[in-house]
């Protein structure tokens, strides 16, 4: 599943923690609700939720540069970002180059993976194995009822936040409205606990039940 955008998003476990990044998750349990209707007999299982630059990046060629560099450069820039499914079966429907049985070091220019004989690479990739994704789309849904039965019970304070250095109303076009203003009393931005992917990971994963199994692919 991917959405398109013509920033520079990326998928990032810590946004997603505190609620800043919830949508693509949203649409992957939209779409596998869907599909789980369509084929109930199956297991569905995601293969990757990701975000793509519509942006037409532009390469510089050198003279008497191999034009296929300047294509690699190209799909380089235009390669998918977010979470990919570890199965082999996931990785080959994905992108050919990273089915099993070629050997060798293969970079994907689709999607945030590669391989090294056959196995990940794990710090050049940014995969995750079926538990993980099930504890994703319960972690989701948990914030989404929180927030929801938040704005239900009236709370609507203002309460911006502020991650090192970036913050909520760096971009918001609502100053004016909402009357933030760190320099009147009362005023502060709500800082984040600052916890490793890791930790985040473990958080998530108490959130949803762990599900293996072997799902089957189309």
């Amino acid at each position: 599943l991917l959405t398109h955008g013509t920033g520079k998003t990326k998928f990032d476990v810590t946004d997603l923690y505190h609620g800043l990044q919830l949508q693509l998750v949203v649409y992957m349990d939209a779409a596998v609700e869907k599909v789980q209707r369509l084929f109930p007999e199956k297991q569905v299982v995601p293969a990757g939720l990701f975000y793509y630059n519509i942006e037409d990046p532009m390469a510089e060629r050198k003279q008497k540069e191999d034009p296929e560099e300047a294509r690699a450069e190209i799909l380089k820039k235009l390669r998918m970002n977010g979470l990919v499914n570890g199965r082999p079966e996931a990785l080959g429907h994905l992108d050919h180059r990273l089915a099993f049985g070629e050997g060798g070091t293969v970079d994907s220019t689709v999607v945030p993976v590669s391989l090294k004989n056959e196995e990940i690479v794990e710090r050049k990739s940014s995969v995750a194995g079926e538990s993980r994704f099930a504890a994703l789309g319960a972690f989701v849904n948990r914030k989404l009822t929180g927030m929801g039965r938040e704005i239900l019970d009236g709370c609507i304070s203002v309460s911006p936040y502020k991650d090192g250095m970036r913050t909520a109303c760096d971009y918001c076009p609502y100053h004016s409205v909402c009357g933030f203003d760190v320099k009147a009393d009362g005023f502060q931005f709500r800082r984040f606990d600052s916890l490793s992917p890791e930790e985040i990971w473990a958080e998530i994963e108490k959130c949803g039940e762990k599900k293996g199994g072997s799902g089957e692919w189309q």
